[in-house]
């Protein structure tokens, strides 16, 4: 088995791609990106990434870790939390620095979940939608939460890590007040060289430390998107700490161009097929409906991609 890299970073795990070798000697191989120190695997070739993700599910597979994968356009500079560790946080704890103001985060994250309910009447049963189905559904739709987006997929994956979102914000007192977000096809040719990278975080589940809920079997097919991106929720049980970095068992780098080419530019893999607008989706049509209807000043506004 290879020696485990060294480094200075105080936030680095033994990733589990940690003794792997490319079967095809492509040059793919650990390294550490400058920015943040975080242990990356550099792939070169698709049977390379084929070969490494079914050696990580092989090796947790039989520790009872279900393994689910997250796409990123970049490796973000996050920062570390008060132990150290690189932060990794779901979208309603980025700007949350301190355990202390969790507790308020989870609160107003339970107060949205109560409002969809009241919004939209067929939520109105708790016994038909739980509470984790409609914070993932509120996830899926642009609504920060507690939970990470993550995907069953790997395509799908490397789709997220290739395409940006651009958006703009329409402000003022209208009510209808929105953002406004657009799936922009990443060009390498416009990127400097430190930036054409695709990033898929392997994140892992396991029953006593993790939870993880399948939004295809949550949610009616209705709800498009969930269903077109394969679409999971992960996050650490109980959500007691603002940072869920045991959640990342590896991360996978590969160079834009490479991704781009093997990705391809099938209709199946479109921005109007992966991220629907209302007038495909069905549900979220269902949404913007019910918001429109509901006299309650808690409304919520849901961004629409376009």
């Amino acid at each position: 088995m290879a020696k485990k890299l060294k480094t200075s970073t105080s936030h680095q795990v033994d990733f589990v791609f940690h003794g792997w070798k490319s079967p095809c000697n492509d040059g793919s191989k650990c390294e550490y990106d400058k920015t943040t120190g975080l242990e990356v695997l550099q792939i070169n070739t698709l049977q390379s990434l084929i070969q490494v993700l079914g050696y990580q599910k092989f090796k947790l597979s039989g520790k009872g870790c279900r393994i689910v994968y997250r796409g990123q356009t970049a490796l973000y500079n996050t920062g570390n939390d008060e132990h150290g560790k690189y932060l990794f946080q779901p979208s309603a704890l980025r700007k949350v620095r301190r355990d202390v103001a969790l507790n308020a985060t989870k609160r107003k994250v339970k107060n949205q979940i109560s409002v969809l309910r009241k919004m939209v009447p067929r939520f109105t049963s708790v016994g038909q939608f739980s509470n984790e189905a409609l914070e993932g559904l509120l996830q899926q739709y642009g609504i920060p939460t507690t939970w990470f987006d993550a995907v069953d997929n790997i395509w799908i994956a490397l789709w997220f890590a290739c395409y940006k979102s651009d958006n703009s914000v329409i402000i003022g007192k209208n009510p209808e007040s929105r953002s406004f977000w657009h799936m922009v096809r990443r060009n390498p040719r416009l990127e400097e060289p430190k930036d054409r990278f695709a990033y898929v975080f392997v994140l892992g589940a396991d029953a006593k430390n993790a939870e993880l809920i399948d939004l295809r079997n949550e949610l009616p097919s209705d709800y498009i998107r969930p269903h077109a991106q394969h679409g999971v929720m992960i996050r650490t049980r109980g959500v007691k700490s603002i940072n869920m970095f045991s959640l990342v068992k590896g991360i996978v780098r590969v160079r834009l161009e490479d991704a781009l080419d093997w990705l391809g530019d099938g209709g199946m893999l479109r921005p109007e097929s992966i991220v629907p607008p209302p007038n495909y989706d069905s549900g979220f049509k269902m949404l913007l409906t019910s918001e429109r209807q509901y006299a309650g000043k808690d409304v919520i506004r849901f961004p629409i991609y376009c």
